[in-house]
């Protein structure tokens, strides 16, 4: 194959033709569900070409760009549709056809890579916009196929967050999640309860330098920053634009160090003033698991369904420390009461009760290994971090199971030598071993691989304080992860794909993205 896109097709037939856009062409739709995917092409092509490309709904004439939805463009159990498409190109037009919205979607990145770089352009470019004569066959794998943007340890204001949603729409990922909350930071507005924006999203300072680097220096400079309800719904539609779910995290009972900052009563020892935490690392403070508190949080849950269409809301659950339970006296009155012998088992009462508030709502709760259990809402979900033995249990349960190998999948870990890459965590994860990745495993049985939704990356933002320091941790390993969940164990091999990211990286130069150089 000669054409080079990322992520590689399933199947691509190479014709002798080439078609040429030129601007009287106009985009033709069959049907009101071609009419999305009609619009962002036309965002997407303007800019660069100067046409005008009108969206018509008419019989195709030559030079057009036609769209058009083959199938019945439902969603599935888990909110995502069938993303097969198919993309032919000949002398005299350009015809996208797909099973759905989205999967013309999917299918627009294909056209934009087969086109001029100077495509990506945002101002006009004196080029011939030609396109190879092609029929390009193509469907991904695996549904999910997210990345992770930690907006709580640093704050991405909403300008970023769309510029990541753009480029991972670009790579035909289907899964934006967003980790809203943590112990440093509570990033979203929450109406009944406004504090956690008052207080909870504002340290007095932040560590300097590596957690681990003793005694801590700190900047002592406040920091914050969070989304008002209208920014999130401005994220959202740009996203739902893309065809890409927006899945917001809020992270309990651990990790909630902002919101008993702002609300004292939610921890087990009010009568102790939090502050936002300043350094990284895990706290002991974490919520109450008694009646108001569990009332509090599915307050904030009701308006972050009303605010995320999205069929899963995340709820974390990981690095819960039980120590405060341990030795709490109201909490144990609480395990008491609800019949529980060990504090493991507090926590799986307590995310059961979000678990079925989700699913009151119609919604579908993830989040991760850590709240793996047997009365989990049947519909539940979780992200495994925690090695396979997680996906052996996940699939006892009938549970389906996100992928989020730390070893594969945390792009906040250095890529090469750390003393010559920019802060980081720790680890070992050069792009090369990002592409050893796979998702569908030979290892797993049958019955393991059918609860597998996909996989995803995670950019945790302790040591990614800038836009240009998350683009650089995020590229060009995010494209490695795309292709491999797209294709899951068909890909061409590690030199094929290195040599398609050489050109990728004109992409790259077009939308100034701070990729890291490729070697």
């Amino acid at each position: 194959m000669t054409l080079s896109i990322i992520p590689q097709p399933r199947k691509v037939t190479e014709t002798d033709d080439l078609f040429t856009l030129k601007s009287p062409a106009r985009i033709v739709i069959r049907g009101d569900a071609a009419l999305p995917a009609a619009e962002l092409l036309a965002e997407y092509l303007r800019p660069a070409t100067g046409f005008e490309l009108p969206i018509v709904e008419s019989s195709a004439q030559t030079g057009d760009l036609e769209l058009k939805v083959t199938g019945a463009n439902t969603a599935d159990d888990c909110g995502f549709y069938d993303e097969s498409h198919q993309l032919c190109v000949n002398a005299d037009k350009m015809e996208l056809s797909g099973a759905s919205t989205a999967a013309l979607v999917r299918g627009l990145q294909t056209l934009r890579q087969l086109l001029p770089v100077e495509v990506y352009a945002s101002t006009p470019q004196e080029v011939s916009w030609t396109i190879p004569g092609c029929v390009i066959e193509d469907s991904p794998t695996v549904r999910w196929r997210g990345v992770m943007i930690d907006v709580s340890r640093h704050f991405f204001p909403v300008a970023q967050v769309c510029r990541m949603i753009e480029l991972a729409a670009q790579l035909k990922l289907s899964v934006v999640h967003l980790h809203l909350t943590d112990d440093q930071g509570w990033r979203l507005e929450i109406k009944k309860y406004p504090k956690l924006t008052e207080v909870g999203s504002v340290r007095k300072r932040t560590i300097i330098g590596h957690y681990w680097d003793k005694p801590w220096k700190y900047d002592e400079t406040p920091y914050g920053g969070f989304f008002t309800q209208e920014d999130i719904k401005t994220i959202v539609a740009f996203a739902a634009k893309r065809c890409i779910m927006v899945v917001p995290e809020i992270d309990m009972p651990g990790h909630m160090v902002a919101a008993i900052a702002s609300y004292p009563e939610l921890g087990n020892y009010p009568q102790h003033q939090l502050e936002v935490r300043d350094c990284w690392g895990i706290s002991y403070n974490i919520l109450s698991p008694k009646p108001e508190t569990i009332a509090f949080m599915k307050d904030v849950l009701a308006e972050v369904v009303e605010l995320f269409p999205a069929k899963f809301i995340d709820i974390g659950g990981d690095e819960a420390l039980k120590y405060e339970w341990e030795i709490c006296k109201e909490v144990q009155e609480v395990m008491h009461a609800q019949g529980v012998k060990k504090e493991s088992e507090l926590q799986h009462y307590f995310t059961n009760e979000m678990g079925n508030f989700l699913a009151s709502k119609g919604r579908r709760t993830i989040g991760w290994d850590d709240i793996l259990n047997p009365e989990m809402p049947a519909d539940a979900a979780v992200m495994n971090w925690h090695g396979a033995d997680i996906i052996k249990e996940a699939a006892r349960l009938n549970r389906k199971v996100v992928l989020t190998p730390h070893e594969f999948t945390y792009f906040d870990y250095f890529q090469a030598d750390p003393k010559h890459e920019p802060l980081g965590i720790g680890g070992d994860l050069p792009l090369e071993k990002v592409y050893r990745f796979e998702p569908l495993d030979s290892s797993y049985t049958d019955a393991e691989k059918a609860t597998i939704l996909g996989a995803q990356a995670q950019l945790w933002a302790e040591y990614i304080p800038t836009a240009e320091h998350q683009e650089y941790m995020a590229f060009p390993r995010l494209c490695a992860l795309a292709e491999k969940t797209w294709l899951c164990g068909t890909t061409p091999g590690y030199a094929d794909f290195h040599k398609r990211l050489e050109k990728y990286y004109g992409v790259f130069a077009q939308q100034k993205v701070n990729a890291r150089p490729l070697e």
